[in-house]
């Protein structure tokens, strides 16, 4: 069946993961009935206007509640959380004809995909009234001309209600009574279709959660059944609490009770309750469910909060003055408002508490798991031609309360940024290297850098200590030998080892600006300058410097072939007719001579160049020539490596007249 270009598949859910369990209300398809039906959806549970609840086991789409004609549909999104076996309803779309409007987490509202600025202040958007409160999103619109309805979504909950005239009025979807069928998108199906295992969390004491309510034990834990006493009960006669009450065991039962789940089942019983009738006044300062902040006295006149309990307002006290007896606390309780008001999560997030108690954006389990097994908080370091970087996720940060923005590399002023995916990335190149350290030794080069938090001025900190290293590691590409004709103006190879890509180049020149090029049509005499210009390009540019080691001639091409005449030694000239520039001091130098010919032999002459690249640190990579010696030469390199960080030998081979 199609709808809107997607297929629908259907599948209807056993009779194990839907139980009749209303003890009051029995309505059927088409309705009159006592009370106004409402349909609640929260964490992975459905209780439909029959008061039968469904579980959703997995991540897709559900029609929640359809129109006869099917102009108007309820569709609700599910998502998982901390767990992968366990589902929550992430948000809730309403199709009205070609429109579309969509609450979702942090009271987010799209109209056709653009975002609305929803406030308190009622306002009608393409036939559906919204606003915003501390508690939610409510949308107000006309099925028919008898028939409203009132649709509410707080980030957790969602609650839709049918009011008016509803004499002969007939819909589906599951919150009628419906099979449960999920709306599939063609090429996701199987994906959002896909079940997960998970190991048991062993801190779930589910015989606490499903045992007797005791009122003296709410300090000790939260039990489902307070549904069933005050101040609950005071509601039984218009609202059923056993759905409730079985939504609330089976979730807490595979699910920890972490931001608010426990309340969240009774708040849900309580709006339903006051949707019929508003008798359930300031139910939670009774329960272990009020957000009170307990504050000493000469604190709060001062505006500081000193602690926050989740505890009822009956005990706050008794827990303020065991912690603080020295001073009289005062006790301030709220309602529960959304948890997540005007946060905005990426897809691959949900809004809970992080390790700190803060509100926060943090990682679905399916999304984090890759990171999570490898106890990562991001992807490896990748290391491109001419910079390195390496990109954590912001989520992974959150949960343990790390804010990105006191991190940075060992440049301070080297800070992260943070892409619209809510990736945080840290890199340096060539031109601005961060602080990295660069190591090098015969085998190998490292680039290496190290995220860090903000420095403590005292001797204890109270933020989180965060130093996470990250390195490129590169193997040495073996030494080349290049052969370069006279009758060809350059030589040019490209040398590769595994990351890293280099092209070496070497030209030869007739004049000392290196802009007249020696080729074919030029003609080589004895004593002539020559100017040759090494160059190459790669990952190190301002990381490392290129150095000429060596040149020498020889009559044949073998560059070990004899006789062999040597221009330049250990970086420095051994002719007295070299003269050199730049070398070691960049990525490219030059140096020139005069053209010579050896005796006896053909006027063929071959040049041969020993060139590596060296670690550019502390001006260690210009060649010295020790004082006691007129020709020995070297590079001093105040790291003392063991060697070049990379080396070629390349040739040219001249001829001459």
């Amino acid at each position: 069946m199609a709808d809107n270009g997607h297929t629908l598949d259907f599948h209807p859910v056993s009779s194990a993961f839907s139980v009749d369990v209303c003890l009051i209300l029995s309505l059927p398809a088409s309705i009159s009935c006592l009370f106004d039906p409402i349909c609640t959806v929260t964490g992975p549970t459905i209780i439909n206007f029959h008061c039968t609840l469904h579980t959703i086991r997995d991540r897709c789409d559900y029609d929640l509640w359809q129109s006869v004609d099917h102009s108007i549909t309820l569709r609700g999104h599910f998502q998982e959380r901390l767990r992968k076996d366990v589902i929550f309803l992430d948000g809730v779309t309403l199709l009205v004809g070609n429109d579309t409007g969509t609450l979702g987490q942090g009271g987010t509202v799209l109209v056709n995909n653009q975002l609305q600025n929803v406030s308190s202040t009622p306002q009608e958007v393409v036939g559906v009234v919204l606003y915003k409160d501390q508690t939610g999103v409510t949308a107000k619109f006309d099925i028919n001309s008898t028939v409203k309805a009132h649709l509410h979504f707080d980030g957790s909950t969602a609650q839709f209600q049918l009011t008016g005239d509803q004499q002969g009025f007939s819909f589906g979807g599951i919150c009628s009574g419906d099979d449960v069928l999920d709306v599939r998108d063609g090429d996701n199906g199987d994906i959002c279709a896909e079940q997960y295992n998970q190991t048991v969390d062993s801190t779930i004491n589910c015989t606490q959660v499903a045992g007797r309510y005791l009122s003296f034990s709410c300090l000790l834990w939260n039990s489902c059944n307070i549904l069933n006493d005050a101040p609950f009960n005071a509601c039984h006669n218009n609202t059923d609490p056993t759905p409730f009450i079985a939504a609330c065991k089976n979730t807490l039962c595979i699910y920890p009770d972490v931001n608010g789940l426990y309340c969240q089942f009774l708040a849900a019983y309580a709006r339903t309750c006051n949707l019929h009738s508003d008798i359930l006044d300031d139910w939670w300062e009774d329960v272990s469910c009020c957000k009170t902040s307990c504050t000493l006295l000469w604190l709060r006149q001062k505006g500081y909060s000193m602690l926050t309990y989740t505890f009822c307002s009956a005990k706050c006290f008794f827990f303020c003055v065991i912690l603080i007896i020295w001073t009289l606390p005062v006790c301030l309780s709220a309602p529960p408002q959304a948890l997540c008001q005007d946060l905005i999560c990426g897809d691959h997030e949900f809004c809970g508490g992080n390790a700190k108690g803060e509100t926060a954006c943090l990682c679905r389990a399916i999304f984090a798991d890759p990171f999570r097994s490898t106890d990562s908080y991001g992807e490896p370091a990748v290391c491109r031609q001419d910079s390195s970087s390496l990109t954590l996720v912001g989520c992974l940060l959150a949960e343990k309360g790390i804010d990105y923005t006191t991190l940075h590399l060992n440049d301070a002023n080297c800070t992260g940024h943070l892409d619209e995916n809510k990736y945080v990335t840290f890199s340096f190149n060539s031109t601005n290297t961060c602080g990295a350290v660069v190591m090098a030794n015969n085998n190998y080069t490292v680039y290496a850098n190290t995220i860090v938090g903000q420095n403590s001025s005292g001797i204890t900190t109270r933020q989180d200590q965060v130093k996470i290293d990250f390195s490129c590691l590169y193997a040495h590409p073996e030494d080349q030998t290049l052969s370069f004709r006279i009758r060809e103006n350059s030589l040019v190879k490209e040398i590769t080892s595994g990351s890293w890509n280099y092209t070496l180049t070497m030209k030869a020149y007739t004049d000392a600006d290196l802009s007249n090029t020696l080729g074919a049509t030029n003609d080589v005499m004895l004593d002539q300058m020559i100017w040759v210009k090494m160059d190459t390009n790669g990952p190190e540019g301002g990381f490392v410097d290129l150095v000429t080691d060596s040149c020498w001639a020889t009559s044949q091409s073998a560059s070990n072939s004899t006789p062999r005449y040597g221009l330049i030694t250990n970086g420095c000239p051994s002719d007295n007719t070299v003269t050199m520039k730049g070398n070691g001091e960049g990525m490219k130098n030059s140096f020139s001579f005069r053209m010579f010919q050896f005796s006896g032999n053909s006027s063929d002459v071959y040049l041969h160049c020993q060139i590596h690249l060296c670690v550019a640190q502390n001006e260690t990579c210009v060649p010295v020539r020790p004082l006691q010696s007129d020709h020995s030469c070297g590079v001093k390199q105040k790291d003392q490596l063991s060697g070049p960080l990379l080396s070629w030998c390349s040739s040219l081979s001249f001829f001459h007249l």
